[in-house]
């Protein structure tokens, strides 16, 4: 304690607010026990590894040790005592958080006494085992934070390279939301996972410690030499290269959905689910417009191979919005609409998630996001003048003027409309370019603009660019967003005219967001805080309003920024229409 007191105490101060700021977030996290988790997980690691550092490595290093070992007391005492020492300090922090967990998780929550010492049982378990390879790693001295490595590139393995999740993997299997919410026994394969690893560093630890007189854990002590610190970085370098190329070649299995109804298609795999309201006849009817705009498409673009595309109707989304699902362990385009979904939408939306992930997201860069968007409405719609019209009636709604800025600029310019009227924008500049250039110089910048990267600095230094495609077909981005903003400007939108404001008031707590709309009866206001890097919020609130005032129930404090974005869906577009779209900051 005289050497170590004030690491130890450093330790607890540290994981005391740690525990604090995780219980403040206990209510967003799913689970009752979740800040317990998350608290061993994170705080009781870097505990573990100061803990050994310091009884194990350190006192191997410098005298102490020494000092100890003329001391009539034999070796092996030595090594329990700090082994012990160490495992009933973890101990007593995971049961202090634990305490901490129960009674604060209680003044909300019926927790029964079974449960918590589930939680209890399950923490303690992975501390024990965290301990002792913490005890291992730090006999081995100078080559302590190699052992780490290898931990740390095994869950990498595990996860990214095996497509074992972290929450099944052997031990870390005790930290799943199963112990989150405790409300099952923990596995008796959990716990003998623990026992194995245990016994096994414990192993290790006593001949590092004991074999030769303490002469391998005394040698080890000693500094690493700098070709030692070579051949570390070059293998952790070459570990990371290898785990990367690994996950590249590595084939993702394709999506799989049973009960989808499939289309006929000739390249890949199309489904629509069937749900109440959407029956398998117009599930078909579906999946054969998308099926043909994807085999079109993959036979013009030349294209390999193409993912397979799930479409799913769910309730409780808007009309409007299409949501794409996390594939992480398979391969494939999942998206999710509402019953009512415009098709129109629905198979652009197709189309460009097709060639997003064809060119590895490099297509979402600044400088051809609007050909990506573009691109994906002409493809699905360069054949059917209804269509066309429709798209660029709504290109004709904006109140953004296409120009080389606002094509350059696409994520203001996007945020500024919204997805319905930025997206008929860009359609009516790949329409005008087809228009300029024809369609087969249009699809061949299209395939030399959308296709597989290569790899390494090659992508960035050799890839197609689109002011060089541009000027090959004989113009630029000036011209052409020129061409396409005349065009624009002789279709008639059709649109009701409506204007909104929003405004931050002062008020004694903080600052309020005050929004007022003139000609619209029905609208709603989107609005998510932006952090101080943040470029975007994707995951936005909604507040539905009437009338011409509404106040958004959040107060800013000072220094707060706060998205905020006001859309009313006009019956004669029949597209959401974004009336304004501001940043705001608190002053």
């Amino acid at each position: 304690m005289r050497e170590h007191g004030w690491v130890f105490a450093a330790v607890v101060v540290c994981c005391a607010a740690g525990l604090f700021a995780l219980l403040q977030k206990a209510g967003d996290q799913g689970g009752r026990f979740s800040a317990l988790v998350r608290f061993v997980g994170f705080l009781g690691s870097v505990s573990a590894m100061v803990t050994a550092n310091r009884l194990f490595a350190r006192e191997y290093g410098g005298k102490t040790q020494l000092f100890l070992e003329v001391l009539p007391i034999t070796r092996a005492r030595v090594l329990a005592t700090k082994w012990a020492i160490g495992a009933a300090f973890l101990g007593g922090l995971v049961t202090l958080a634990w305490v901490s967990t129960l009674v604060f998780m209680r003044r909300t929550e019926v927790i029964t006494t079974s449960d918590a010492l589930r939680a209890l049982l399950a923490t303690s378990a992975f501390t024990l085992a965290l301990w002792s390879w913490s005890a291992m790693a730090g006999m081995l001295g100078r080559y302590r934070y190699v052992a780490w490595l290898v931990l740390l590139f095994f869950t990498i393995y595990l996860e990214q390279l095996a497509s074992v999740p972290l929450r099944d993997a052997p031990v870390l299997r005790l930290l799943s939301e199963a112990s989150a919410m405790a409300r099952a026994p923990v596995s008796p394969r959990a716990l003998l996972e623990v026992a194995v690893l245990v016994a096994g560093c414990g192993f290790v630890t006593a001949v590092l410690g004991l074999r030769g007189s303490g002469s391998m854990a005394a040698a080890l002590a000693a500094r690493m030499t700098a070709r030692e610190r070579a051949f570390v970085v070059a293998a952790v370098m070459v570990s990371i290269f290898v785990s990367v190329r690994l996950k590249e070649e590595r084939e993702l299995p394709a999506f799989e959905l049973e009960e989808a109804t499939r289309s006929t298609s000739t390249r890949g795999v199309v489904g629509v689910m069937t749900t109440v309201d959407v029956g398998e006849e117009a599930a078909r009817a579906l999946g054969e417009a998308v099926a043909g705009d994807v085999d079109s498409l993959a036979t013009t673009l030349q294209l390999e191979k193409v993912p397979p595309v799930f479409i799913l109707p769910q309730h409780g989304l808007m009309p409007t919005v299409i949501q794409r699902a996390d594939l992480a362990d398979s391969d494939g385009i999942v998206l999710r609409g509402a019953p009512d979904v415009e098709v129109a939408v629905l198979r652009a939306r197709v189309m460009h998630e097709l060639l997003k992930d064809l060119t590895e997201s490099r297509a979402l860069k600044e400088d051809r996001h609007a050909l990506l968007d573009g691109f994906s409405v002409w493809w699905t719609a360069r054949q059917d003048p209804v269509l066309r019209a429709r798209w660029w009636r709504w290109a004709a709604a904006s109140r953004v003027p296409l120009s080389e800025a606002s094509v350059l600029r696409w994520f203001e310019t996007s945020e500024q409309l919204g997805e319905c009227i930025a997206t008929a924008l860009a359609f009516a500049l790949v329409d005008t370019l087809a228009q300029t250039v024809g369609e087969e110089r249009t699809v061949a910048m299209a395939r030399a603009l959308f296709s597989r990267p290569r790899s390494g600095l090659a992508a960035v230094l050799f890839e197609a660019r689109p002011v060089a495609l541009l000027r090959e077909a004989g113009t630029d981005w000036g011209s052409l967003t020129a061409k396409a903003e005349a065009r624009r400007r002789e279709v008639e939108p059709g649109q009701t005219l409506a204007t909104a404001k929003l405004a931050l008031r002062a008020g004694e707590g903080g600052s309020q967001v005050v929004a007022q709309v003139t000609g619209a009866s029905r609208w709603r206001v989107l609005y998510g805080n932006l952090g101080p890097w943040a470029r975007g919020q994707d995951n936005l609130r909604r507040l539905d309003a009437r009338g011409e005032q509404a106040t958004l129930p959040l107060t800013l404090s000072r220094g707060e920024r706060l998205l905020a974005v006001v859309e009313h869906d006009d019956p004669a577009l029949g597209c959401p229409v974004r009336l304004e779209a501001v940043r705001l900051e608190a002053r």
